[in-house]
């Protein structure tokens, strides 16, 4: 049974690559779709955009919600908006001015990502819904991560695609001095002993299949 009844698209500007996706989504989880205009796009432009994306016919549409424009700071408004709606997933994509560009390393994403208590689906400006193959997951292995384990498989469902999970050990410098330090190093570290024993107990505890 998927888990979300809401989905929160952020569509900034033309493609519209959240929208394009949201849709989808939204007829997959029989979800209502909120569409939150963040960038310079008219009303009418986000309008047309979404009717293109839906489509026909009109009985397979899920039900939409554009908002309206708000002064207030779009990750307090995205709060806002989370608060209200249970099961929410947030949709928004990658930045359109420099290029290929790290979803963390663009601010907005970076605070959505530390301000939302629920799953963020970041896409490709220009991704087609029909070109996703794989799903990258960074997990930091807290006790939140089978919720999103969960999360990616239902989205991996949809897309038929696998799914790469993402764990980030950070290590201290370490100097090799004698003979038996440097075997040591070239076995595989505790912290990464420790990391694989809590994946393992996260995915157990999921719905994400392995391989």
């Amino acid at each position: 049974m998927p888990s979300f009844n809401t989905l929160l698209c952020l569509v900034s500007e033309a493609p519209f690559a959240p929208l394009r996706q949201a849709v989808p989504l939204a007829r997959a989880f029989d979800a209502t779709l909120h569409v939150l205009p963040t960038g310079p796009a008219s009303t009418n432009t986000i309008e047309q955009a979404l009717q293109t994306a839906m489509g026909n016919p009109a009985d397979d549409n899920p039900k939409t919600c554009l908002a309206p424009p708000t002064e207030e700071p779009l990750i307090k408004h995205v709060q806002e908006y989370v608060s209200a709606n249970r099961g929410t997933l947030v949709i928004t994509d990658t930045p359109s001015d420099r290029g290929p560009v790290p979803p963390l390393a663009a601010s907005t994403t970076k605070a959505l990502v530390n301000s939302l208590e629920c799953s963020l689906f970041v896409v490709g400006h220009n991704a087609d819904p029909a070109s996703i193959r794989r799903l990258l997951i960074p997990t930091n292995l807290s006790a939140n991560a089978p919720t999103v384990f969960n999360c990616a498989a239902e989205l991996a469902s949809v897309y038929d695609a696998a799914v790469d999970l993402l764990h980030v050990i950070e290590t201290v410098p370490y100097v090799a001095l004698t003979p038996v330090d440097r075997l040591s190093l070239s076995t595989t570290s505790v912290p990464e002993h420790r990391a694989r024993r809590r994946l393992s107990t996260l995915l157990d505890k999921s719905t994400l299949s392995t391989s």
